[in-house]
């Protein structure tokens, strides 16, 4: 869809199976461009923006198998995440969010080479 200022955006429907909790979900509207490359490239709205409230930046931490609650003192229903990360000799690696000791539970973002 086009909005007033003429930009494309995208909402989508998350579909996918064996994940709860985000299967079935929209996602955040995003505005799609081609890039001077002519390949497709896509931000969030900076709308969104407007729902932020505290903001936490945490840089130069080296994370090893042994690190634990490194976001423990974040406390949110939702986050914005912007995360750089440099493979030194790990092949995998990962987060865990909202995670809860009452239910043994919590959401991970990872990554296998």
């Amino acid at each position: 869809m086009k909005d007033p200022h003429n930009r494309i955006i995208l909402w989508a429907w998350i579909r996918a199976t064996g994940i709860k909790g985000w299967n079935c979900c929209l996602s955040l509207p995003r505005i799609l461009s081609l890039g001077p490359d002519n390949k497709l490239k896509y931000a969030p709205l900076p709308e969104l923006e407007k729902l932020r409230k505290k903001h936490y930046k945490f840089s130069n931490i080296v994370i090893s198998q042994n690190s634990k609650e490194i976001l423990k003192k974040i406390r949110s229903k939702h986050l914005e995440i912007v995360i750089k990360f440099e493979l030194l000799d790990a092949k995998s690696f990962g987060i865990q969010l909202f995670k809860s000791k009452s239910i043994n539970q919590a959401e991970s973002i990872g990554y296998d080479q």
